[in-house]
């Protein structure tokens, strides 16, 4: 069993890979997925078999499979507000695993998990009016 945020965190990277693919079609969306299931790929095993889902693009899109997965973990560092950096590691699946391990040392909350603050609620109705003053 996963703790929440290692659920988090890969609920998020399947959201960035869905909407990387997002921008190639629906037609192009419904293929990956039938490859990736033919594959006994699921959406929420995305994160964890990364390579994996690497080289199935790979066979279905040659070299272009590797924007995908950049933006993928661009998407995701975007989430996480961290920054990409493709040149501290020698393949994505090095950086995916030093980006996970940076969420999870230091408890981030994506962006689309955050809270709403409402802050009508800490404003002042009345103006700048100092209640000792008349």
């Amino acid at each position: 069993m996963r703790t929440p945020n290692v659920s988090i965190m890969y609920d998020t990277l399947g959201m960035c890979f869905d909407e990387a693919i997002e921008i190639l079609g629906a037609g192009i969306k419904d293929t990956i997925y039938y490859h990736l299931a033919r594959k006994h790929i699921q959406k929420p095993e995305i994160g964890v078999k990364f390579q994996e889902v690497e080289n199935t693009l790979e066979f279905l899109f040659g070299q272009g499979a590797k924007s995908v997965m950049v933006l993928t973990l661009e998407r995701l560092c975007e989430q996480y507000s961290l920054p990409l950096r493709l040149e501290y590691a020698s393949s994505l699946t090095e950086r995916l695993q030093q980006v996970k391990e940076k969420i999870l040392v230091d408890k981030l909350i994506p962006k689309h998990h955050r809270k709403r603050l409402d802050s009508d609620k800490y404003e002042d109705k009345l103006g700048s009016y100092a209640p000792w003053t008349d």
